[in-house]
């Protein structure tokens, strides 16, 4: 059973039926992708965890996983924790999706993070930001992909940032946090059991704040073995503080001159194809494969080997309406990439980037080396054009 049928769980489906397994997909679009791919479909929010199992109580399965997306971790674990098959613990996965109980748990059992304050309302999030900033961070608690979540360094901003959060927030906490400062990596790899597999470290390449959005990504980060160990610790440690087993992870650090300190970290695999596509390329192991046959209650061999290299670029756009897409056909017959996408569309108008929904389009390289990946990348960006006429404001 699939919880999350959407079109980055349509390498996992395919996965999954080319082995032979029967397919169950559930997702809150009626026309998601995987349905029709499925042997069995079922329309329903998968954020709602009683009406998930409510379905799941109808049908005949033998294993349950969300791959790749936020929505449907907690789903998931419940159904799987209530049909008594393997998967990621319940209280393991609300910890996971839940930043305010995260960063309870990290201050309590000493994994480096930040300082942070839930707060309820304006007077709350103005309070924490005397006592946190001068540079805050404010972000719902239950988001990902970077919605609702902005930058503050000026008193006059939180109330304008608190509204925003507590319109993704949708009734949950908002979080006042202590801006870290320094560069931001990312930590792929599978708990299997209480055992951390590391697929990747990687270095992120953001925008400046307000933003605070990944331009680029790069597969492996370019560091010393001993930061990258120090890296993979404190995400490690963090894993295991939240009670995540059995499942993949993806998580995300900031480098401070006092050493790594934990951003956030999720019980499934990073989006974008990252973990359906890069991380096997990166690793070698078949990640979809592995996290199959973890709900089916096996044990796989996730252990990488050599890595090779990619570079991940969302190419940026000024303000403006899109006049002409040109190049996709080239990009998409390129054997140096993992993927490309153009997620806007002939008339649209692409505005500031403040989330990922903002993003205009996405494109992979690889190589066997880092060079490799760059060339290929650089090829192309160049290739790829989209012309933006500026908007005229009357």
């Amino acid at each position: 059973m699939f919880v999350g049928a959407g079109q980055h769980q349509l390498p996992g489906i395919h996965n999954a039926k080319a082995r032979g397994h029967r397919i169950i997909a559930l997702d809150g679009d009626a026309n998601a992708p995987g349905f029709a791919f499925a042997d069995e479909s079922h329309v329903v929010n998968i954020k709602d965890v009683d009406a998930c199992f409510e379905v799941a109580r109808k049908c005949n399965f033998d294993g349950v996983l969300a791959l790749a997306t936020e929505a449907g971790v907690r789903s998931a674990s419940f159904i799987a924790e209530k049909f008594g098959l393997p998967g990621l613990p319940f209280s393991a996965a609300c910890k996971a999706t839940d930043k305010r109980a995260m960063r309870e748990i990290f201050s309590e059992v000493g994994v480096p993070s930040t300082l942070f304050r839930s707060c309820g309302s304006i007077d709350d999030a103005s309070e924490a930001y005397l006592v946190l900033g001068p540079k805050v961070v404010v972000k719902p608690a239950n988001s990902a992909g970077s919605r609702g979540v902005s930058f503050v360094q000026a008193p006059e901003d939180v109330s304008g940032a608190f509204s925003v959060a507590s319109t993704v927030a949708s009734g949950e906490d908002v979080l006042v946090e202590t801006f870290l400062e320094g560069p931001e990596v990312a930590v792929d790899g599978f708990m299997v059991g209480d055992d951390f597999q590391l697929f990747c470290v990687s270095d992120k390449i953001r925008t400046k704040p307000p933003a605070l959005l990944d331009t680029s990504v790069i597969f492996p980060a370019q560091r010393s073995a001993s930061e990258c160990s120090a890296i993979v610790d404190v995400a490690t440690r963090a894993a295991r503080a939240l009670g995540i087993r059995n499942a993949p992870i993806h998580a995300e650090l900031i480098v401070t001159r006092e050493g790594p300190k934990m951003v956030e970290i999720a019980a499934r695999g990073a989006g974008f194809h990252v973990f359906t596509q890069i991380m096997p390329w990166i690793s070698g192991v078949d990640t979809v494969k592995a996290q199959v046959a973890l709900c089916l209650g096996d044990r796989p061999d996730v252990r990488a080997g050599s890595p090779k290299a990619a570079v991940l670029d969302f190419p940026r756009a000024p303000a403006g309406r899109v006049q002409a897409i040109e190049g996709m056909e080239l990009l998409a017959t390129d054997p140096g990439l993992i993927f490309s996408e153009v997620f806007c569309k002939i008339g649209d108008v692409v505005g500031p980037l403040r989330s990922g929904a903002d993003r205009i389009a996405a494109v992979c390289a690889k190589g066997e080396t880092m060079a490799e990946a760059r060339s290929a990348l650089s090829r192309a960006l160049s290739n790829l054009r989209i012309s933006i006429e500026p908007e005229v404001t009357q």
